[in-house]
């Protein structure tokens, strides 16, 4: 089983990287072949766990490529394309072109990757035990206030611990009335639904379940990307926000995934026999 996740990451990788770069070429933004092994690097790490959600999901097909591509574009792209934007990174044009592209190729990869890659077969028909509403409405209102809390809180480490940083931002730091509200009523809410979709379509024990949801908010929404370089973010920047995203967003996604766990009923049952149950995480854990 090792040497399939072994297997399934590197070719999904190469696949990942085949089609950012045919995308590049079709919209005249090929990375040049300095960016290619950060790329792939990056491109490693987010595959790596993608194929573990998709190894260890209840789901097949149709609906296991709609869940991969879910959890890769909203944390790996437009979560991290609106703080680009708020922050003056990026302008609102650019923006809007990047979550195309990145909306394309993580369909693309989606599709290929779960439909060649993966090939999963059965379906784990799963119930959960009920929860009230009263129970989501708190649950999603702490989450979205722990988020902001956890933003600002790291932000605010990085900053004094840093002061290079001012140099880089200068004027192009937001008010913080628009920060608060991109992060308590935008960022905070993606961020919570895909601690929801993983919860609800991994197959895994609690506490496995959140190292898996708090590596991928790190990795996928934070770390991977921050590795390929840049004209946007000189080196330094992009090695301190390393530093800040993976370790707040780790935990984080830690605490959503055990704040929003829900266990599942004792009448699940299994149509296909062969269907793998804890793979991938358990081999590298």
């Amino acid at each position: 089983m090792k040497t399939n996740l072994i297997y399934q990451t590197a070719l999904g990788s190469i696949i990942l990287l085949s089609i950012q770069w045919m995308i590049g070429v079709l919209t005249g933004s090929a990375f040049g072949i300095e960016k290619a092994p950060w790329l792939f690097f990056s491109d490693v790490l987010v595959v790596l766990l993608l194929a573990m959600i998709a190894r260890n999901n209840r789901y097949e097909s149709e609906k296991l490529i709609a869940i991969i591509f879910s959890i890769f574009f909203a944390i790996g792209s437009f979560n991290i394309l609106v703080e680009a934007f708020i922050f003056n990174v990026t302008d609102r044009s650019e923006t809007i072109r990047q979550i195309g592209v990145n909306a394309i190729e993580m369909a693309l990869f989606s599709f290929v990757f779960v439909k060649y890659i993966i090939k999963k077969s059965g379906t784990h028909q799963a119930g959960f035990n009920k929860r009230k509403l009263m129970g989501w409405i708190w649950r999603i209102v702490t989450g979205n206030f722990m988020y902001l809390v956890f933003y600002l809180l790291a932000g605010a480490v990085l900053y004094l611990s840093y002061p290079k940083l001012n140099e880089f931002y200068g004027d192009k730091i937001p008010p913080m009335d628009l920060i608060i509200k991109t992060q308590l009523f935008l960022r905070g809410f993606v961020f919570i639904a895909v601690a929801i979709l993983i919860d609800r379509t991994v197959n895994l024990p609690k506490y496995k379940k959140a190292i898996l949801v708090g590596l991928v908010f790190s990795i996928i929404g934070g770390i991977a990307p921050l590795i390929v370089p840049n004209d946007a973010m000189p080196q330094f920047v992009r090695i301190a926000h390393g530093f800040e995203v993976g370790i707040s967003n780790f935990i984080y996604g830690f605490i959503m995934s055990i704040l929003f766990y829900q266990s599942f009923l004792r009448t699940d049952h299994i149509e296909d026999q062969n269907y793998p149950k804890e793979i991938g995480l358990n081999e590298v854990l």
